[in-house]
């Protein structure tokens, strides 16, 4: 079984095959629901995993979850050091990958079982620079419900909006991101990079650090998702959370060539319509006028 897994794990990495022939082909041919446990190099640290978990799964086989979008990401921030904040750190695999890049990252991860995850990667690849915090960011102080994911995703636990009664019981904590980060940067340090992935609340988390994002002018990294868009009504209502003078990108990733390939390049396609969803990236526009991009 060990050579047969080894065998899809090389097929898995190889890189100028599509990403997605890699993963439904490694689907068909393996159980997702092996809870075998695995350690394998990630990065310059090491990643101890289970098979049975979406993330983990795709670190194993594929060498990671969106590793191109985050390849980009560490291009674009080099030498920029300063504070990462990684709002929905779920399991911790972004952080760890990122955070040689970065003085401190700074992680939000309300679900606890997550959050032990995510401290335990960090604790035993002897990392001090990443703090997880257990509660999330939003526009304001609440105890909210939530509904914890029932599937091998372990990122798609979600709130329910203004609801402050579970019927499970689940209620879990959310702080308003501006007041935090004030409260927790020294005033020589910078937020840098934003990273977002909450399930459809990404409109609470930034206009929760409305402040944060006028103050230190970061790079924004986030999903866009129909339930993210439909809490916008018009562009000008999207552009409205951000301060003046942001870019918007779609973040195109393993774009295909002649079907089957990976042309292996990543691009930035200009953000002007709502309806387009996907990985969005919002630019301060000075960042392009001291960096080649």
């Amino acid at each position: 079984m060990n050579v047969y897994r080894n065998i899809l794990c090389r097929v898995g990495h190889i890189p100028w095959i599509r990403i997605g022939m890699r993963e439904r082909a490694i689907k068909f041919l393996s159980s997702r629901r092996d809870d075998n446990y695995f350690v394998v190099p990630f990065g310059h640290y090491r990643y101890s995993g289970s098979l049975g978990n979406l993330i983990d799964w795709r670190v194993y086989y594929l060498g990671g979850h969106e590793l191109a979008e985050m390849n980009y990401l560490i291009k674009i921030t080099q030498g920029l050091k300063g504070v990462m904040l990684d709002v929905g750190l779920n399991v911790g695999q972004h952080a760890l990958y990122m955070c040689d890049g970065f003085e401190r990252v700074l992680g939000f991860e309300p679900y606890p079982p997550l959050a032990l995850t995510a401290k335990s990667r960090f604790s035993d690849n002897n990392i001090d620079n990443v703090e997880v915090f257990v509660f999330g960011l939003g526009d304001k102080d609440a105890k909210l419900a939530y509904n914890p994911p029932r599937s091998d995703n372990h990122g798609v636990g979600f709130f329910d909006r203004g609801t402050t009664d579970a019927s499970d019981g689940t209620m879990l904590e959310v702080k308003n991101g501006d007041n935090f980060i004030k409260n927790k940067m020294n005033e020589n340090e910078r937020v840098t990079l934003v990273k977002i992935d909450v399930e459809g609340m990404e409109r609470e988390v930034i206009t929760g650090l409305k402040v944060t994002l006028s103050k230190h002018r970061p790079i924004v990294f986030f999903e866009y998702s129909d339930e993210t868009k439909s809490h916008y009504t018009n562009l000008d209502d999207f552009l409205s959370d951000f301060p003046n003078n942001y870019l918007f990108y779609r973040l195109i990733c393993n774009k295909s060539r002649w079907v089957i390939f990976n042309s292996g390049q990543s691009s930035l396609q200009k953000f002007c319509d709502l309806s387009q969803t996907g990985n969005l990236l919002a630019v301060p526009e000075e960042f392009w006028k001291t960096d080649e991009g």
